[in-house]
């Protein structure tokens, strides 16, 4: 009986308590309920109050993406978000748009929702089209004179071929796969022969893949002197060959070569490039760039054109065919800024010839508009990137962007001055018609598409592609500082780019503090130094937005940047132009860090400098 009446005691006490549960479970329910109602008037009424008011903080604007995206039809822009919304209203681009319209229409009959990216690539498409045609003379002269310069670089020998590039001379070097590498290079120059001119089909690109295949494994993973056997022996010269045949398959054509074949191709080329100078110069002096960068640009038309006729669904064939092209376009991409960015670092001295070698493929890519289609593929990207053929691309894109921006730098030896070689403008043309190629808008996209989050919580940990891409873009925006300042200083202090541009910044200097990235950082205060450098209207956007504001964050870094000599060199140059004849600045500085200091730093600099100068004149009186 009394083992009963326990059992029966235990249930009720089970049971009641199960209803507790329960009860507490479907209250808990309300409250989230309600929360989510108060958030959504709130939003409402932020909304109205943004259309409304013409003078609104940021604060008060929504962050979170729009269910369908808005696009300006004046601007050619895509407008995830309020904010994105109404910071481009406000911004010098869209004003000057509008004062440029006969007719004076409102705002709100230029932006328009979009169903799809199928009318902003039909857009674009159409756009890069007209500038071929516009361009057509200024491309034609620039292949007629990288190709004169071939010509006389093949009839006269340069002494520094004699000397290292000579094709000839591959005795001294030893290699396991010396032998081989000679007979794939002579299989290869027979199937392209056998092949003839493009498009080949696959039973005759069969045999090229197989050998293209074994050239890779021949190349890939193993030391330097492989890439040089591959060079001298012509190797990049039957690539070179074998692409510009396939890019003479008139445009608009879709080439039935194989996909793999183009693919193994870029590939070999690549790998022959990565890291080994003498085959970058190589690609250069004897022009092999040309047909890498039309193939690009024929198959970036084929990708932009595709996504404007797409139909909304898509079968496995359509998309295996899109992975292809996004794995074509990042090794061509890849390509070429492997070449660009070791020429940058090997320095124009180490060329022979004079220094438009280098830059007509710069200005050859942009006149081809492949800047502007780069551009354009960044267009459609919203949202955390999980997609890993993608993130290549998109990495492979900023890269070859940075090997141009570093390249050009080689000419500019004073950041300061405002004058700009004939060598810049076509690419200051497109950086600021394209506001900083689309970058900043890319990396707000991908890092802040659901809005800036509070500090109050630890940032969420960045996937190491998320990663690679954000220090690209700070480098290739520091890159571009050095370029022409005050031109990406103006970029970036338009209302629209400059909330991208602290939005992105304060967010990642707040992520490499919580989660240590070294590299990033430093990137990121050089960044925020060069956006500020004797800029006044800048210096105001430093302390703008919500708090903590990108100049606290730079006041609020871990105690090493104010201790050791090397990262102070980083960090108090920075402060010091933050604050330079601001006052308010100088106020915020003086609450958050002791200004003596950067007294102190500033007077350690005065010195040293003073030193230097009378070092020099010593020198020059014993000379």
């Amino acid at each position: 009986m009394c083992r009963e009446r326990e059992r029966k005691l235990v249930a009720v006490q089970t049971a009641q308590q199960s209803s507790v549960e329960e009860l507490e479970r479907k209250i808990q329910i309300k409250h989230t309920e309600y929360a989510k109602r108060y958030d959504m008037q709130l939003e409402q009424i932020r909304e109205k109050a943004a259309l409304t008011s013409k003078h609104v903080s940021e604060d008060s604007l929504r962050v979170t993406p729009f269910e369908k995206r808005q696009w300006c039809k004046l601007c050619q822009v895509k407008i995830i978000s309020e904010l994105y919304m109404v910071t481009h209203l406000r911004s010098k681009r869209h004003q000057e748009a509008m004062a440029s319209l006969k007719e004076n229409a409102p705002d709100s009959s230029v932006i328009v929702e979009m169903e799809d990216d199928a009318d902003l690539s039909r857009t674009v498409y159409h756009e890069i089209i007209d500038k071929l045609k516009v361009n057509k003379k200024r491309v034609k002269k620039l292949r007629s004179r990288m190709a004169n310069r071939t010509k006389q670089q093949s009839e006269i020998t340069d002494s520094y071929v004699k000397k290292v590039l000579a094709e000839s001379d591959i005795s001294k070097l030893h290699s396991e796969v010396k032998g081989k590498l000679q007979k794939l290079l002579k299989d290869l120059r027979k199937q392209l022969d056998t092949c003839g001119n493009a498009p080949w089909s696959p039973s005759n690109a069969l045999p090229m893949e197989k050998t293209l295949g074994e050239l890779m494994r021949s190349i890939k993973g193993k030391t330097l002197v492989e890439q040089v056997i591959f060079g001298r022996l012509g190797g990049l010269s039957i690539i070179s060959c074998a692409l510009s045949r396939l890019t003479a398959v008139e445009n608009g054509r879709k080439p039935p070569t194989p996909p793999k074949t183009i693919l193994l191709l870029s590939s070999v080329f690549c790998v022959a490039c990565e890291g080994c100078q003498e085959n970058c110069i190589r690609s250069v002096e004897k022009n092999h760039l040309q047909p890498v960068i039309d193939m690009l640009m024929q198959v970036y038309l084929q990708h932009i054109h595709e996504i404007s006729e797409v139909q909304i669904a898509y079968t496995k064939e359509k998309v295996k065919s899109s992975q292809d092209r996004l794995k074509l376009l990042s090794t061509l991409l890849k390509s070429l800024a492997v070449v660009f960015s070791t020429l940058a670092q090997a320095g124009i001295d180490s060329i022979p010839s004079d220094d438009r070698m280098v830059f007509d493929p710069i200005n050859y890519l942009v006149a081809m508009g492949v800047l502007e289609s780069m551009s354009a593929s960044f267009s459609p990207v919203c949202g955390p990137l999980d997609d890993q053929i993608l993130a290549e691309l998109l990495l492979s894109s900023v890269n070859l962007l940075i090997g141009i921006s570093a390249t050009l730098h080689l000419k500019k030896s004073d950041v300061f001055s405002p004058k700009v070689p004939d060598e810049f403008s076509n690419f200051l043309d497109v950086l600021q018609r394209t506001e900083l190629f689309g970058v900043p808008t890319l990396l707000y996209a991908i890092l802040l598409h659901a809005g800036p989050p509070r500090h109050s919580t630890t940032p969420p940990i960045l996937p190491s592609h998320t990663l690679a891409i954000a220090m690209a873009a700070v480098k290739l925006i520091n890159n571009c500082f050095l370029i022409q300042l005050n031109v990406v200083q103006s970029c970036l202090g338009d209302e629209s780019l400059s909330v991208q541009f602290r939005g992105i910044t304060s967010y990642l200097i707040w992520h490499c503090k919580e989660h240590s990235n070294e590299q990033l950082l430093q990137e990121l205060i050089v960044a925020a130094g060069y956006f500020c450098v004797l800029n006044p209207h800048n210096q105001v956007l430093l302390k703008a937005g919500r708090s903590p504001t990108l100049l606290q964050l730079l006041c609020t870094l871990p105690f090493e940047y104010f201790s050791d000599p090397r990262l102070k060199d980083l960090l108090f140059p920075t402060l010091v132009v933050a604050c330079y004849q601001s006052s308010d600045n100088r106020h915020i500085l003086t609450q958050e860090i002791s200004t003596q200091l950067l007294i102190d730093y500033i007077k350690i600099q005065i010195d040293r400098t003073s030193d230097l100068e009378s070092v020099k004149a010593e020198a020059s009186k014993l000379t």
